[in-house]
């Protein structure tokens, strides 16, 4: 003991120092040290598994990261969104490089393709892949490598070497070239070259693996021949049409047994739904519905509380924004300087006196909206007081009922303070078809991701109680129930406003037929105010009357083919049956020759496609029986013609056609075949546009996020498995 004290005196001014060195290093360096150390420690924690037993480690993710910063350094995130023109490329740039404006574009120009038909996937698939896209980029570099690799899909370094000699030029257009890419990020980044070449290389293994097995699919010489026959093919017919709801008004009101009957025949089916049990598309289960609270206001009504701009402000207007991009148009023109040469000339500035009544009116148009705007960001202000301290992410229906301002009492208050009308009420239950012709609601838009606007309709709709919890359009904002929607308005520039959903109901199949509710839309003028209201048992009552009219229609279709006989032509046996039949007091429609021309015939793929096409679109349905009833039509006009023949002249053919509750008298049907010529001209360009169309619809399968975690086994350390436990392998 007494030597240890002996060599702490002999050392003290050491052990001092060391003391106070340490001391600040912990009170100054402490949490740094602590960092530096978690993260050399983090390096082996393992956070989660794929495949039979690797796993990904911390240290796979930061290199992930790492990775796809090379990536973007080297311009090939745009390279996969603009420079490669294939769909897996621009699929596989939203994968890694997540951007919600390109994906916006892309999901809409993809949902374009598919309802124009060019290509064969449905808008439900585009929807999910986008909604799973976000926050997943270096698991699925890390996962989409390894799947490559594993295929035998590899790229050298020195085929690497060559891509990026090839691409970059192009991709900033001749202003650098590979090596002084890479050496800018060998510098800025101490990337070694080694390590680009690496990462460019697992990049194309991925592309090419991609390609190879969504473009797997060989199409054979009788599709091919097929799909040109179908396409080039066409029907042109020449007719009369006799409606049955031209002889609803003569039928009796059905009895209560015919309507229980009839109701419970078809009560399963969505309106406007054909099948071969069905082919009126007789529909009675209720779609989605949704009543909705409003509070708008008139730009116009706003307009009277501005000052109109003096003179002076109309000059100051025209000198502060004669250079601004914005009023180009307005303030410049080209004069040309050599008459045969329109694009000739020189740019010439418009005197104030020329635009100062345009200054004007936008001048008027602009203080109007920031007047209109002010009111509404007061209503807005006033009915969302409750909400100030709530949290919204919590909240029950009914506790946003109770938060939630009254529209009235804040309309009122607004109209008295500025002396304008503030409209307010609310709607019946309304279904997408309804919200889609009501005269103001199908008007209004609302802003949504990266400034884009959107129909109102798709956000009413976008709530976790109509299963909104699935992928919605991208971009689109959700909507809670009593709150507020806003500022809405509407694509004229005559109205502004908030909204809220106040009730809402899922799809169902009516309980009887005593079911009935109320459907107003919004009123604004008194013009605008109705009584309307849907009632299961009319709705039933009128289409068993028409079921019953088509007798009539059909004894009116025999009836003028027996006058044609008679008389020997179709002009005057029509000017015959109109003169007997059609007077002002009658419903009947006087009949006359209608033409289909150069119409293609559809396949029952087609009819598939557009069911694929509009799986997601609540208001597509008439779409799909209008492209089903132009099958059948087209199917029974083919049928008419003798085989052999190009056409059927003077038919005087009557049939029956339940998908329009009508009756055909058709006189002339032909077909324009397709040539051995056309066959050699278009199966080159057929055969490239179907194993196209074949590879698009595999690609939101294959580069699916949830497909690529599934196929790949992946799951989170804290859900791993006995074999996982078995010293799994690294990921790289």
């Amino acid at each position: 003991m007494h030597s240890v004290v002996k060599w702490i005196r002999r050392n003290q001014r050491k052990l001092m120092t060391f003391v106070v060195i340490f001391s600040m290093i912990a009170f100054v360096g402490g949490v740094a040290l602590q960092q530096i150390m978690s993260r050399i420690g983090a390096g082996a924690q393992t956070v989660a598994y794929f495949g039979e037993k690797d796993k990904i480690t911390s240290t796979d993710i930061r290199q992930a990261r790492s990775d796809l910063e090379v990536l973007r350094l080297l311009i090939f995130d745009r390279l996969l969104y603009f420079g490669l023109p294939d769909l897996s490329s621009k699929l596989l740039g939203q994968l890694l490089f997540p951007d919600s404006r390109r994906a916006a574009e892309m999901s809409d120009n993809m949902k374009r393709a598919v309802f124009e038909g060019r290509v064969q996937m449905s808008t439900k698939d585009i929807d999910m892949f986008f909604s799973q896209t976000i926050g997943r980029a270096e698991l699925l570099w890390i996962l989409l490598k390894a799947e490559a690799k594993k295929a035998g899909c590899i790229t050298t370094k020195s085929q690497a070497k060559q891509i990026l000699k090839q691409i970059v030029p192009q991709l900033t257009q001749g202003q650098l070239d590979a090596k002084q890419l890479v050496d800018n990020i060998i510098k800025n980044r101490n990337v070694p070259e080694r390590d680009i070449l690496r990462i460019v290389a697992d990049l194309w293994a991925i592309i090419t693996y991609t390609k190879v097995i969504t473009d797997n699919e060989t199409v054979t010489i009788s599709e091919v021949r097929a799909a040109v026959g179908r396409e080039g093919e066409k029907i042109d017919a020449e007719f009369v049409k006799i409606n049955a709801s031209d002889f609803v008004a003569d039928q009796p009101e059905p009895t209560p047994q015919e309507l229980a009957e009839h109701f419970e025949r078809y009560k399963e089916y969505p309106p406007h739904q054909m099948d071969d049990n069905n082919l009126y598309g007789f529909g009675y289960k209720q779609p989605a519905r949704i009543a909705i609270e409003y509070l708008v206001l008139k730009l116009d009504d706003a307009k009277t509380l501005i000052t109109e701009p003096t003179p002076d402000e109309t000059e100051a207007f025209y000198q502060q924004n004669l250079d601004s991009p914005d009023y180009q148009s307005l303030f410049k023109y080209n004069e040309p300087t050599d008459p045969n040469d329109p694009a000739s000339g020189v740019q010439k500035t418009r005197s104030y006196a020329d635009v100062a009544g345009q200054i004007r009116r936008i001048m008027i148009q602009d203080k109007t909206k920031r007047q209109a705007d002010m009111i509404l960001n007061e209503a807005i202000e006033l009915t969302e007081l409750g909400f100030a301290v709530a949290n919204l992410d919590q909240m029950t229906d009914a506790d946003s009922e109770k938060l939630a301002g009254n529209y009235r009492e804040v309309a009122a208050k607004l109209s008295e303070k500025y002396k304008i009308t503030i409209h307010t009420g609310q709607t019946g239950m309304l279904s997408t078809d309804d919200v889609a012709a009501d005269k103001y609601l199908s008007r209004l838009v609302i802003e949504g991701q990266n400034q884009k606007l959107f129909p109102l309709g798709k956000v009413l709709f976008a709530l976790d109680e109509l299963g909104a919890a699935q992928p919605r359009p991208l971009g689109v904002p959700g909507s809670k129930m009593w709150q507020n929607i806003g500022p809405v308005k509407d694509v004229f520039g005559s109205i502004i406003g908030i909204v809220r959903v106040i009730r809402a109901e899922n799809a169902s199949v009516p309980a009887d037929l005593n079911v009935t509710y109320n459907t107003n839309g919004v009123v604004i003028d008194e013009s605008d105010r109705s009584d309307s209201v849907y009632s299961v048992k009319d709705k039933v009552a009128e289409d068993i009357k028409l079921q019953k009219a088509m007798r009539q229609a059909g004894a009116r279709a025999d009836e003028l083919k027996k006058l044609i006989d008679a008389k020997g032509g179709w002009i005057e046996a029509l000017n015959e049956i109109n003169r007997l039949y059609v007077d002002p007091n009658s419903p009947f429609t006087a009949l006359h020759l209608e033409k289909i021309t150069q119409q293609t015939r559809l396949s029952d793929m087609d009819i598939h496609s557009a069911r694929d096409r509009s799986a997601n679109s609540p208001t597509a349905a008439a779409y799909v029986k209008n492209t089903a009833r132009t099958k059948i039509l087209l199917d029974k006009l083919y049928s008419l013609i003798p085989e052999g023949k190009s056409e059927a002249t003077d038919l005087r053919a009557v049939f029956e056609f339940k998908p329009d509750a009508c009756y055909y008298v058709v006189k002339d049907v032909s077909r324009t075949s397709v040539t051995d010529q056309d066959y050699h001209q278009n199966k080159g360009q057929v055969a490239l546009t179907t194993n196209t169309a074949r590879a698009e619809r595999l690609l939101l399968i294959h580069l699916s996020p949830d497909n690529i975690f599934k196929r790949m086994n992946y799951r989170p350390a804290a859900a791993r498995t006995d074999s996982d436990k078995q010293q799994p392998t690294g990921a790289s």
